[in-house]
């Protein structure tokens, strides 16, 4: 889960049923890498909203480009309609991560508003459940005057990063942190929006391990 939030705040780790703190002592930055076209991930996306509110290909190419610099490939399933694609109506596989992409059931209220929340099982540290709340992207791009297409992409791979890394907490800094200012928004320092050397490292072994699992069954 993520947050942002019209102050500067600390780190802040939560969970859901459980609380996990993940400091990092090293902070180094994963700007490139080559992607392993072995190491794929598929992303089954499940949008309940008018794809015309956002660029919603932008968000995708954002997404791509975060796991692109851990030297992980995304496809993307597009599970947009009613009914959905035969691909779609399936439990998902080892190597598919689902993101749903829906509004929010309630109103955010407090300083914090969450972006997204992934279903992670912190004792397996496993999940493959992530959402996203389009209209607190929407409202939050339009109140700090941004695209809202690269932030919905960096909340996906936000959400993207607890399922593969199995954990619900959060970096210090780089796009695993919890809360994202408005300053941070607009400034869009690359270094904001890339996953740490360790997460890297990490998510390409929990890819690695998805696909074994898929070629035993």
């Amino acid at each position: 889960m993520l947050n942002t939030s019209p102050f500067p705040s600390r780190h802040v780790a939560a969970a859901m049923r459980a609380v996990a703190v993940v400091v990092f002592t090293q902070t180094f930055s994963v700007h490139a890498a080559v992607v392993d076209p072995q190491l794929t991930i598929s992303v089954r996306a499940y949008t309940a909203f008018d794809r015309t509110e956002v660029d919603f290909p932008a968000a995708q190419g954002q997404v791509e480009s975060a796991f692109r610099s851990t030297g992980i490939a995304v496809e993307w399933l597009d599970c947009h309609g009613t009914p959905a694609p035969a691909h779609c109506q399936s439990p998902p596989q080892a190597d598919e991560v689902v993101v749903r992409i829906v509004t929010a059931a309630e109103s955010s209220k407090g300083p914090f508003v969450p972006l997204g929340v992934s279903l992670v099982d912190p004792r397996t540290r496993t999940g493959c459940y992530a959402t996203v709340y389009i209209d607190r992207v929407l409202a939050l791009a339009q109140r700090v005057d941004i695209d809202a297409g690269p932030m919905l992409g960096r909340a996906i791979a936000h959400e993207i990063g607890h399922v593969l890394l199995g954990t619900a907490g959060h970096a210090e800094a780089g796009l695993m942190r919890k809360i994202w200012s408005p300053t941070e928004l607009r400034q869009n320092n690359s270094d904001d929006w890339i996953f740490l050397r360790q997460e890297a490292a990490a998510i390409r072994e929990a890819v690695a391990m998805r696909l074994a699992r898929r070629s035993l069954r």
